[in-house]
């Protein structure tokens, strides 16, 4: 369990973005097809909030098969998490996973520029 999000904040911010039905797959008739989904980085960064990130897939009913250990120094294109699903779960969590990755990764790597001049 994360120290920083628990089981209840991260139900808390799935009900936020998704408080009824993603209407996407609702609209698209696409919930119950299986899919795939991955994450990468666009630059260098020291990628961090993977851990949650993949709780949040993982509450949404998807099933994480790799992720980057937070603090780990990524490369440009590096896959930092990857999970399947069906539409549904992925749908429902993806953007949640991909703000708390992108949030915490962007004070990470500049974090760890302060503290290596």
């Amino acid at each position: 369990m994360s120290v920083f999000f628990s089981d209840e904040a991260i139900a808390r911010l799935i009900q936020e973005d998704v408080p009824y039905l993603d209407l996407t797959t609702y609209g698209l008739g696409i919930g119950k097809q299986p899919g795939e989904i991955e994450f990468s980085t666009r630059h260098p960064m020291t990628i961090c909030a993977t851990e949650e990130a993949a709780r949040v897939l993982k509450y949404c009913g998807a099933e994480v098969h790799y992720q980057v250990e937070s603090g780990t120094v990524c490369q440009e294109k590096q896959l930092v998490l990857q999970a399947s699903g069906t539409a549904q779960a992925l749908h429902s969590g993806w953007r949640i996973a991909l703000n708390l990755m992108e949030y915490a990764s962007g004070i990470a790597s500049r974090t760890r520029v302060l503290v290596n001049k």
